[in-house]
């Protein structure tokens, strides 16, 4: 079973790993970027060693993690493009991947509202915009970049959230600029809004990467959402012995149905019969 946690719930769990791993701000990013990347490579979007990436970066940790995953991928052979929102007011982890990357012999190029995105040659986009740290919707430049990136008409793999998506959830505004994300990788635990219909447009599939953060100090926080998985429900079957009866395992009474409408009672049934009542 997973806590489901709102991004202050997560920036709490990573300064637990940092003060108590312990473990610097920035190896935490490389090792959470380099899982994003891993399980990116294994992605059916990702069609062999000659896949090309665009990867588009915000300002903040999120693009730290983009330029992190923009370096793994180039050195191990795949074309990479990287694209920043900005490259002087960043964060600190931003700068210093930024670095690493030029020193790797990468430059990235800077966005351009203007002239948007140049997809040409790519086949996958990497969302490292803005990922959990929105509160509110995106406007301007920033808006620009996610409008761009969908514009691109490429598979989009987003980082942690798909830019312009509030972790907490709520609903979308009329009008709301979000990043349409074929494939969501988020970080150790689901965010509230991956479990909202509302929000499922953008999302596309997703996938929970782990970290390594402490699951005792996670499961401390006492989130407020679990979402159960299948080995969870599996525990809770009996196991049958094999010669034993139906009856050995229970018996139940459905009450359920009326005429013309017996699909619910079809429905808890086959339920029942699947969860092994006798």
């Amino acid at each position: 079973m997973l806590e489901v946690l709102d991004a202050d719930a997560m920036r709490a769990a990573d300064a637990h790993a940092i003060a108590h791993e312990p473990i610097a701000s920035l190896d935490l990013m490389e090792r959470a970027a380099n899982a994003f990347t891993g399980e990116l490579l294994r992605s059916p979007l990702v069609q062999g060693a000659g896949t090309s990436f665009l990867i588009a970066c915000g300002p903040g940790n999120n693009g730290g993690d983009g330029l992190v995953s923009a370096r793994s991928l180039h050195q191990k052979g795949y074309p990479v493009r990287v694209v920043a929102l900005e490259v002087e007011r960043t964060s600190q982890d931003f700068t210093a991947n930024l670095k690493r990357l030029r020193d790797a012999g990468m430059l990235p190029q800077v966005f351009d509202p203007d002239a948007g995105l140049d997809a040409s040659g790519c086949d996958v986009l990497i969302d490292a915009g803005f990922g959990t740290g929105i509160t509110r919707p995106l406007e301007g430049r920033a808006a620009s970049f996610a409008e761009a990136m969908n514009a691109t008409g490429l598979p989009i793999v987003s980082v942690d959230l798909p830019s312009g998506m509030p972790a907490s959830g709520a609903t979308p505004e009329r009008g709301q600029v979000l990043v349409r994300a074929r494939l969501t990788l988020t970080f150790q635990c689901p965010k509230p809004v991956l479990l909202q219909r509302e929000w499922a447009p953008w999302t596309g599939r997703w996938k929970v990467v782990p970290i390594g953060l402490d699951e005792s100090f996670i499961r401390s926080l006492g989130a407020r959402q679990h979402l159960l998985e299948l080995p969870d429900i599996r525990r809770l079957l009996p196991e049958r012995g094999a010669f034993d009866h139906k009856g050995d395992h229970g018996h139940a009474l459905l009450l359920a149905g009326a005429r013309g409408r017996v699909g619910a009672a079809v429905l808890a049934t086959r339920a029942c019969v699947r969860s092994g009542a006798g």
